[in-house]
């Protein structure tokens, strides 16, 4: 008897068959996906039919939609007429709006983009975060690290600065002046010293257990373009700035390379994106290293103010906002400001700065409204060495308007044998000395808010 292979054959076919199918249908469901990257068709993915929300339990498909469901396909339907009036914008970004932000904020940013006038800054007026935003949240920057989200909903971001710090003189700071440096969504200081992994010292080589002190204080940033960051080499470089980052303080102005140094420390608070970069003044023959095209550094104001520069132009176009924090002065003993620091300054604002903050000098300086931005010349040293010092923290508050506002809490630095910081016993007399230090053409009123007095 022969034997019979055609019920063999027969599943064997069935099979091939079905895997082609199969086959067919994931080629055609990849290629759909990715035409939405690589198509010229960037809203592609607006014209695929919404998938129906599944029924609740108790409920029949002849129920009509929910109002989410309905709510979602306006939102829908408003990204996509956005996507058509600006062909510029990526479908990554139209999918994140519609899947994130409500239809009758789209269909405000729609009316808006309908008239001449057209200003981004609807976009943070319709929903709550602007343009610069929602790119990095759209386009994975926040995911992968590269713009630090910091937590809270409010739609105004306080800053703070505090001046100097040489963790190796690792003082106290007292409790209201904690308080007040932990209240800002993101806190700034001048960390002017090389950390170790070995608990080494030296005059400015701390203990890199020294830098749990920032988080304490809330710390967020460190602007490490200063004179001394470089002292013990490039190996002691790279170990400060990974023992910053083990300690969750963000940090900008020196680096392996100028690339690496000119890089901006990016965050994302009260729906802002918000840049802040740090350069310092190398003079020959000073401390202070500047970074080249291959080698470690500083980012330098005398030697590189075209990087500088570039870096703010860069920083601008691609964030709301930019803050310079620089360190700068030839008289480091100086309560006034030089013609160096106010041409670096300047030049900074007019490449598209917010505002520049110094502190090179140990004393305080003065301060200057410069085409309506703050510079403030020198907070001085706010945990640095074992003088009584006055110095202070500069707070700017960019409000939902987009507008700042500024504000000054002075302090006082102790002797002692580590370096104490409390908040100043005399205010009024620390605001008259910052007038006096920069010609009066600022004032600083009672409370602490600092005016433009120029007439």
């Amino acid at each position: 008897m022969a034997k019979r292979t055609a019920p063999k054959n027969k599943p064997r076919f069935f099979s091939v068959l079905l895997t082609l199918i199969f086959v067919g249908a994931a080629v055609f469901g990849i290629y759909k996906v990715r035409s939405l990257h690589i198509s010229g068709a960037h809203t592609s993915f607006l014209s695929e039919s919404k998938p129906a929300a599944a029924q609740p339990s108790g409920t029949t498909a002849d129920e009509p939609e929910s109002t989410t469901q309905a709510v979602d396909d306006a939102a829908l339907a408003a990204a996509k007429a956005i996507g058509e009036a600006d062909d510029s914008l990526s479908a990554a970004f139209l999918s994140y709006i519609a899947e994130n932000c409500d239809a009758e904020s789209l269909q405000t940013v729609l009316g808006a983009m309908s008239k001449k006038d057209y200003d981004k800054a609807v976009w943070f007026t319709a929903t709550g975060k602007s343009f610069h935003a929602l790119n990095a949240l759209a386009d994975g920057s926040v995911d992968k690290g590269l713009v630090r989200e910091m937590p809270g909903d409010k739609d105004t971001v306080t800053i703070g600065f505090a001046g100097k710090v040489n963790l190796v003189n690792t003082g106290t700071v007292s409790e209201d002046l904690q308080k007040t440096m932990q209240s800002a969504d993101i806190q700034v200081l001048n960390s002017e010293c090389a950390l170790s992994s070995d608990g080494k010292t030296a005059k400015y080589l701390a203990d890199g257990k020294a830098a749990a002190l920032y988080k304490q204080l809330g710390v967020d940033l460190a602007a490490v373009g200063n004179g001394h960051i470089c002292d013990y080499g490039a190996d002691a470089l790279s170990q400060t700035l990974k023992t910053l980052d083990a300690n969750e303080v963000s940090h900008t102005g020196a680096g392996a390379d100028v690339n690496e140094a000119a890089k901006p420390a990016v965050f994302l608070a009260g729906g802002r994106k918000i840049a802040f970069l740090s350069a310092s003044d190398t003079l020959s023959g000073r401390a202070g290293k500047a970074a080249t095209a291959t080698g470690f550094g500083v980012l330098s104001l005398r030697y590189n103010l075209d990087a500088v520069k570039n870096a703010v132009k860069t920083a601008k176009a691609e964030n709301d906002y930019v803050f310079v924090y620089i360190h700068a002065g030839i008289d480091e003993n100086a309560n006034w400001f030089d013609s160096d620091q106010s041409t670096w300054s300047k030049a900074l604002i007019d490449a598209g700065a917010d505002g520049v903050v110094g502190a090179h000098s140990n004393r305080l300086q003065g301060m200057e409204f410069y085409n309506g931005k703050l510079i403030v010349y020198s907070l001085g040293n706010f945990l640095y060495d074992a003088k009584t010092r006055e110095t202070g923290v500069y707070q700017v508050t960019i409000g939902r308007d987009g507008k700042l506002s500024h504000a000054f809490v002075p302090c006082t630095q102790s002797a002692g044998s580590v370096a104490q910081c409390t908040a100043a016993a005399d205010k009024s007399a620390v605001f008259s000395r910052i007038s006096k230090f920069c010609g009066n053409v600022v004032v600083v009123d009672t409370d602490g808010t600092i005016r433009n007095n120029r007439r």
